[in-house]
C-alpha cells in the first residue's frame, strides 16, 4: 500500500523576521533583475511586516501600497526607495561580476 503524502503551501513571509532577513531576500531579488520578481519580493516583505505601517511610513495609503505591489504593479523608483526606507533597509550599488569596467570606459 502506498503511503499518503501531505504537503502544505510554503509562505516565504513566515521566515522574514527582521531587517537583515528583508535585506538579504530583496538583495537576491534585485540581483536577479526581473522587475516582476523584485515586485513580488517587496510584496512578500510587506506581508511579513505590516502593510499599513509601511504605507504610513511611505506617506501613502495602504490601498496604494497594495496596488503598487499587486501583480502587474510597476512601482516607480522613488516608491521603491521609500519602501526600502520604510522597512529599515537601504540599497547599495556594487560592481557586477562581469563587465564591471565597461561603463567606466563608456563615460570616460
Amino acid at each position: 500500500m502506498k503511503k499518503k503524502i501531505t504537503v502544505s503551501k510554503w509562505d516565504v513571509a513566515e521566515i522574514l523576521h527582521n531587517e537583515s532577513d528583508y535585506a538579504g531576500y530583496l538583495a537576491a531579488a534585485f540581483e536577479d533583475g526581473d522587475p516582476a520578481i523584485i515586485r513580488k519580493a517587496m510584496a512578500n516583505v510587506a506581508r511579513a511586516q505590516n502593510m499599513s505601517a509601511i504605507a504610513r511610513n511611505m506617506g501613502i495609503s495602504a490601498r496604494g501600497l497594495y496596488k503598487m505591489l499587486a501583480e502587474g504593479g510597476n512601482p516607480e523608483f522613488s516608491s521603491v526607495q521609500k519602501f526600502l526606507g520604510a522597512i529599515g533597509v537601504r540599497m547599495s550599488i556594487v560592481p557586477a561580476a562581469t563587465g564591471s569596467g565597461e561603463l567606466k570606459r563608456m563615460v570616460a
